[in-house]
């Protein structure tokens, strides 16, 4: 029995790629278990229909022609494989060779196309069980040959695949690991303050309704200078005329760790801390933008107050 269909002429592709056979002598009428056989398969395509069709193909002596709605769909899945440069075109193909082969399950070079298909797109189990039931079909030993071979390149392109998604998964667990998660917010916390090197920082700050401070913040390298002067005090509040100029409020700048800087109560001896509570004064962050301080402060009363890059 030959394998032989015709494959319109206007088409050329590699050898190397797809199958491409002589036309195929005009066929005698199907017996009546071919019929069954095809009928089948097409209402329920499965393994043992599928071996089934090409079983009884093989006892015959010539087989059906190749519907022409098989043969364009064959025509148009080749032509996606041989211009196709992704796995949108690929799968394309794989449903064009999937009509053809439904349309003729008995067809070989469609179900061995359609293998090729699925090997474009990766998807290689597929590939290589399509190849298999290829073999089924009354092939030369050239022929048997061939697809045991391109099997063992899909098996190779298989192995890669698997190993490279070893590797990407195993990566993928290191890269969201709570070490790994830490060090690139720490790195991007640090570039971040780097980008800052000279950002001054304006706003005002009540430590009761009767005293308004303007506040002045300037980041140098990892340090945060602040500077304070009264801007508004109620008649009973006594001050004096140097209280209006500004005052550094440390001796020593507050080191910026991450986007925080923690200013001790131990550095200003007039702000008594809550009993019991934590030493840390206030607790300066900076925005992830850059464009903001924000301050909450830990003593008595508790404030929040909010300073502007300028």
């Amino acid at each position: 029995m030959s394998h032989k269909s015709r494959f319109l002429p206007c088409l050329s592709i590699p050898a190397a790629l797809l199958l491409t056979w002589p036309s195929m002598a005009k066929a005698q009428p199907s017996n009546a278990d071919f019929q069954q056989a095809v009928a089948a398969y097409q209402q329920s395509p499965s393994d043992e229909t599928r071996a089934n069709v090409i079983k009884v193909a093989a006892t015959l002596d010539q087989l059906p022609p190749i519907p022409k709605e098989a043969r364009d769909h064959f025509i148009m899945g080749t032509t996606m494989i041989k211009d196709g440069k992704t796995t949108d075109a690929f799968k394309m193909a794989i449903e064009e060779f999937s009509q053809a082969v439904h349309l003729a399950p008995w067809w070989p070079e469609a179900r061995y196309n359609w293998a090729l298909a699925f090997a474009a797109a990766g998807q290689y189990a597929a590939a290589i069980d399509n190849l298999r039931a290829y073999q089924l079909f009354r092939l030369t030993e050239g022929q048997t040959q061939e697809a045991e071979d391109k099997i063992s390149e899909i098996k190779a392109k298989q192995k890669m695949a698997e190993h490279e998604k070893a590797l990407a998964a195993q990566k993928a667990a290191e890269e969201s690991s709570p070490e790994a998660v830490a060090e690139r917010e720490q790195q991007r916390e640090q570039a971040l303050i780097r980008s800052l090197d000279g950002a001054r920082y304006i706003g005002q700050s009540s430590t009761s309704p009767s005293l308004v401070h303007d506040n002045e913040f300037i980041i140098r390298g990892a340090m945060l200078y602040w500077r304070q002067r009264v801007a508004w005090a109620a008649p009973e509040v006594a001050t004096t005329a140097s209280s209006y100029e500004w005052h550094n409020m440390y001796w020593t700048p507050v080191q910026i760790i991450g986007r925080k800087a923690r200013y001790l109560l131990g550095f200003n001896p007039n702000i008594m801390p809550v009993p019991g509570s934590s030493p840390v004064g206030s607790v300066f962050t900076i925005s992830v933008d850059g464009t903001s301080i924000t301050e909450e402060t830990h003593s008595e009363p508790h404030r929040t107050n909010t300073y502007r890059r300028q």
